[in-house]
């Protein structure tokens, strides 16, 4: 049985936006941000398929490979999935 911890967590998430941002190493930044926005897209898919998500509720970003914020890398190649939730 799940604690109760864990269907709160279940339920913020089904409830908040979603953010699939799109990382890839290219050799142009036309590239980049081509790959990397039809990586987020796939990721997208995947949540909504999977997951049962609302497709309403979930945003891509292409970001071509500027890593995310806190990283000691100077590029970055993947997706980062960012759930906003409201600040308590």
């Amino acid at each position: 049985m799940a604690s109760s911890s864990s269907i709160w967590l279940a339920l913020l998430i089904y409830e908040s936006p979603i953010v699939v941002e799109g990382y890839v190493n290219g050799a142009n930044a036309a590239e980049q941000l081509a790959r990397s926005r039809s990586r987020a897209i796939l990721v997208r898919h995947y949540l909504e398929v999977h997951f049962m998500l609302e497709a309403s509720h979930i945003g891509i970003v292409t970001m071509g490979n500027l890593p995310p914020s806190g990283l000691e890398h100077s590029t970055w190649d993947g997706v980062c999935v960012v759930v906003l939730t409201p600040r308590t």
